[in-house]
């Protein structure tokens, strides 16, 4: 090993490389490391790897194993000791390319993504209403990346409105600068289903009430599944009448639209044969035609409902009305847990966090004692927060799905995993509120008295 007094030989002039062999490695990337290749060419010259040797440190780049990378910092060592550079500087270059695996890509790799990255920016920038319409089509039953997307849009300025079998398609689309949302995305609501409605309301024009829907729709390919979740999705918002009553007749409709179809095939003359104008006059003078007098679901079953059928909420948000407390209380959210390089994650971390329940998972441990996961969602994501047998003891009556609560707790990070958060102290959203308030009026009170 050559002692540090020595190290000024292999220095090169350049304060952007450490040793004098990385010049012609780096010089075309400015000294950084940016390509898998460099550093099989790093370890080749610095520490006399074979390229067979080079290529396993590559894959183990690639695939982001750190257990296999560290495992070769003694071999990259002995090698570079060999080839008379110093423990110092062989260890300033390994960690350096231990931290450059995390983003490591192969030159023709990074080459593709440098023009994707600019094509997509291209877009984005001069067609930003259509390229956040494609981009959420690509995530269609990806519900997480589906609501960043939105939210992002959104953000962007940009509408994006709820389904609606009067101006929706399959995919995403857009129309006068607003995005109209997938019916595709509906859950249960299958591509025949969207292409009879399209097919339908090419023919008729827009759909007036729910009678003329059905009326019109081949029934060979509608179910009474798919007209169900379209009605809670909230995408027959723009027909006669409310959600409750599209959901106490459609399924009198459905089964009379394929009697009649059946009747068709057997050679007899059907209802739904007559003329259309026909057809208005008959249900304008007919009970058929009508709607059950009855006031409509409340909002929170609306959003549940909208939730179920899209994995998300849009139109409202039950989080909406304590958006102040939340903001108060928290010192994180969601989408900073999800893979945002703008806030930098520590395991350990105290952390506040509130949300919605979406889901609770209570189990009992080998000490018989309950536990619970839950799934926490916020107006930017979700996350799984742990909640051990002594946390749960304490906040056992909260922890139920639909219930909107603030944790306390701390950040847990583990590799190949979503990071999550371990609860210390769970809490109403109501008393996280007089939790934020009460400080301040206490000052208040002191100042006052002062």
């Amino acid at each position: 090993e050559i002692a540090p007094s020595d190290w000024s030989s292999d220095v090169c002039s350049s304060d952007l490389y450490l040793h004098k062999s990385l010049e012609p490695i780096l010089n075309v990337s400015y000294g950084c490391l940016v390509y898998q290749e460099q550093v099989m060419e790093i370890v080749r010259k610095l520490a006399g790897y074979t390229y067979g040797r080079s290529d396993i440190l590559r894959r183990a780049m690639g695939k982001k194993n750190m257990d296999d990378m560290l495992a070769e910092k003694e071999t990259f060592l002995e090698g570079c000791k060999k080839n008379g550079i110093g423990k110092e500087i062989g260890e300033t270059v390994f960690n350096e390319m231990v931290s450059f695996a995390e983003y490591a890509f192969n030159k023709s790799h990074a080459a593709a993504y440098a023009a994707l990255g600019y094509h997509t920016g291209y877009l984005k920038c001069y067609y930003p209403v259509e390229f956040m319409a494609a981009l959420m089509t690509s995530v269609m039953g990806e519900e997480k990346k589906l609501a960043k997307y939105i939210k992002n849009a959104r953000d962007m300025g940009i509408k994006v409105n709820p389904p609606d079998i009067n101006k929706g398609f399959e995919k995403f689309s857009v129309s006068h600068g607003e995005i109209n949302y997938g019916l595709l995305a509906v859950k249960h609501v299958g591509g025949s289903v969207v292409e009879a409605i399209t097919e339908a309301r090419n023919k008729v024009g827009t759909f007036k009430d729910i009678h003329s829907f059905i009326s019109h729709l081949d029934a060979n390919r509608i179910n009474k599944k798919a007209v169900e979740c379209l009605i809670k999705s909230g995408a027959l918002y723009s027909l006669k009448g409310n959600m409750a009553q599209h959901l106490a007749v459609y399924e009198s409709l459905i089964s009379e639209k394929q009697k009649n179809n059946r009747h068709v095939l057997e050679g007899q003359m059907s209802f739904f044969d007559l003329g259309e104008d026909i057809v208005d006059a008959l249900d304008e003078g007919s009970s058929e035609g009508k709607l059950p007098e009855m006031g409509d679901i409340s909002k929170k079953l609306q959003m549940t409902f909208e939730k179920e059928m899209l994995g998300l909420y849009l139109k409202n948000h039950p989080l909406k009305d304590y958006k102040t407390i939340i903001d108060n209380f928290i010192s994180i959210r969601a989408e900073n847990l999800e893979n945002d390089e703008s806030y930098v994650l520590k395991d350990g971390e105290s952390v506040k966090i509130a949300g919605i329940v979406s889901n609770v998972n209570v189990i009992t441990t080998r000490k018989n004692d309950q536990m619970a996961f839950m799934e926490l969602e916020d107006f930017t994501g979700s996350v799984e927060v742990i909640v051990f047998p002594n946390s749960f003891a304490k906040a056992r009556s909260l922890i139920e799905t639909d219930k909107i609560l603030a944790v306390s707790g701390k950040i847990s990070i583990k590799e190949e995993e979503a990071p999550k958060i371990i609860a210390d102290n769970i809490v109403s959203i109501d008393e996280a509120h007089i939790l934020t308030v009460a400080p301040k009026i206490g000052r208040a009170s002191c100042r006052e008295r002062v």
